[in-house]
């Protein structure tokens, strides 16, 4: 893969992913100093899955790949709908489950949402929100990475960035929960979840960044 990535391409990928990176590191403040607990990081991941669909949204309204049609405009239009409520769902079955493994009585995926936008939540949880933004308008707008991709593409990558957080987020959570030392554990938590996202961030973009490279070699060569 790195023969076809030239500096520029690497520099833009590490750009996003250092300010991913800092992000991520936030949540052990709120453990060291706030006494989180696992169960409050799996909500924080979960709530940043949610975020992810809702940036990928926008990213689907401006795909706009070589080649498009008005028709391909006019498909977006139903594709998009589809993604928010299929994706939608799936946040909710995955906040159901964690209250069915781990949570408290009167769970409501409004008053989650609510506890990380508000109080001393937001101060982990928005710098999440200037990530993925960040990705969003540098890699996908500035980097032009809507014209190197599809609404199908597009409609399915939420999925293999959250699948494998939220896999890891419930699995260290549960750990966690049968640990007596929980403040180590909740550490290692985050650092499972940095490394992982941060790789599927890298690769992900990567993987756009070659496409980009084979075209144009395979246009200069022609």
């Amino acid at each position: 893969m790195s023969q076809h990535l030239t500096d520029q391409n690497k520099r833009s990928v590490f750009a996003s992913g250092l300010i991913l990176f800092a992000a991520n590191l936030l949540p052990l403040i709120a453990v060291w100093k706030h006494n989180w607990t696992c169960y409050d990081l799996l909500v924080l991941y979960w709530t940043e899955t949610i975020l992810i669909g809702v940036i990928n949204i926008f990213r689907m309204i401006i795909v706009n790949p070589q080649g498009s049609t008005p028709a391909f405009h006019l498909l977006k239009i139903a594709y998009i709908p589809f993604f928010a409520g299929h994706f939608g769902m799936f946040c909710v079955g995955i906040g159901l489950g964690m209250q069915v493994l781990f949570g408290e009585e009167n769970f409501e995926v409004r008053n989650q949402i609510i506890q990380m936008l508000s109080g001393k939540s937001k101060l982990i949880f928005w710098p999440l929100v200037i990530s993925h933004i960040f990705s969003y308008c540098w890699n996908f707008i500035a980097q032009r990475e809507f014209k190197r991709t599809s609404v199908l593409r597009r409609m399915f990558a939420p999925y293999l960035r959250v699948i494998p957080v939220m896999a890891f987020a419930v699995g260290a959570t549960y750990g966690c929960i049968h640990l007596q030392m929980v403040m180590w554990a909740s550490f290692a938590f985050i650092g499972g979840k940095l490394l992982i996202d941060l790789l599927i961030h890298v690769i992900m973009h990567f993987k756009l960044m070659v496409r980009k490279e084979q075209r144009r070699l395979i246009t200069v060569r022609d």
